[in-house]
């Protein structure tokens, strides 16, 4: 059985380290999106700029809502991964 702390201090770290990274990866991968479809660079970084404020505080959130810490230490690996294998598909053609 493990400790109560234990789990506290891993969705702890989970919650504000891998929410954190995992935000900055998907204002990557939002940034490169907006911009492929067309948007403005200037526009599209300010428009991610705002969402991944929203974006962290949901996954904070969600980090400590969810019944086991599993199902969102998976979901922010996925999106750490996603946003750093944004730029191998969304290059400026260089």
């Amino acid at each position: 059985m493990v400790p109560a702390g234990l789990k506290t201090t891993a969705r702890i770290l989970l919650a504000l380290g891998g929410g954190y990274w995992a935000s900055s990866a998907s204002f990557a991968l939002l940034a490169r999106v907006l911009t492929a479809c067309g948007m403005p660079r200037v526009d599209a970084v300010t428009l991610g700029m705002m969402l991944v404020f929203i974006l962290y505080l949901c996954l904070i959130l969600w980090v400590f809502a969810a019944r086991r810490v599993w199902l969102p230490f998976w979901v922010l690996c996925g999106l750490i991964a996603a946003g750093h294998m944004a730029p191998f598909f969304f290059t400026q053609g260089h």
